[in-house]
């Protein structure tokens, strides 16, 4: 599993993430956005991106891998429900459509301001709920201030996540349900509505 969604609700920011880096020591595996990536587009090889096969329904016509968009913050935090799957990036023509794999989901608060004591920099650790409270993904980003006239605009770009390993591959040998209606259960490529059509529940097998 090479690559990640991270799906942040209720917008639908949606974040293609490629494998960077291991840590061997607090088994946290990093992913980050690939800003090479042509848009619209996910995986290594650059596929088009069609749509998302979610629980209950299809998800078109959402930017893939853009900032998050803040216009009024009067509210220091916003808060996103913060869905990771893993997927296999590998396809075919034949199959033009990726399983996507439940890691975790989490409550997010992201900042909305300008994060001026750290230069736009944040990040935000999601701990476990056990005694030991410790880190089991990490959001990492950076807010900017754009003015266009009177209007101000705050563009939180996600740079990078990190989560524990032993999370991830839980995901793929345990297949934890997502229970949320929202929850994205397959990433579907240029090519790939025609196996939704075939199917009265939109259901692909």
């Amino acid at each position: 599993m090479t690559r990640y969604l991270l799906d942040f609700v209720p917008v639908h920011n949606v974040f293609d993430l490629t494998f960077s880096k291991f840590d061997t020591s607090t088994l946290m595996a990093t992913f980050s956005v690939d800003l090479s990536q042509s848009p619209n587009t996910v995986g290594p090889n650059g596929s088009k991106l069609w749509g998302f096969k979610l629980r209950d329904g299809v998800l078109r016509d959402n930017a893939i891998n853009e900032p998050l968009v803040y216009t009024n913050w009067d509210c220091p935090t916003e808060n996103h429900d913060s869905r990771i799957y893993v997927f296999d990036s590998e396809t075919d023509k034949e199959h033009p459509f990726l399983r996507s794999f439940f890691v975790t989901r989490s409550q997010l608060k992201a900042p909305t301001d300008e994060c001026k004591e750290t230069n736009g920099c944040w990040e935000i650790p999601i701990t476990g709920k056990n005694k030991s409270k410790s880190i089991r993904a990490k959001f990492v980003g950076k807010n900017e201030l754009k003015e266009d006239g009177s209007t101000q605009t705050i563009l939180g770009t996600l740079n990078e996540v990190s989560v524990k390993a032993t999370m991830l591959l839980m995901s793929v040998e345990e297949q934890t349900k997502d229970r949320c209606i929202g929850g994205v259960r397959f990433v579907i490529l240029e090519g790939g509505e025609e196996f939704l059509k075939k199917r009265k529940m939109c259901t692909i097998s």
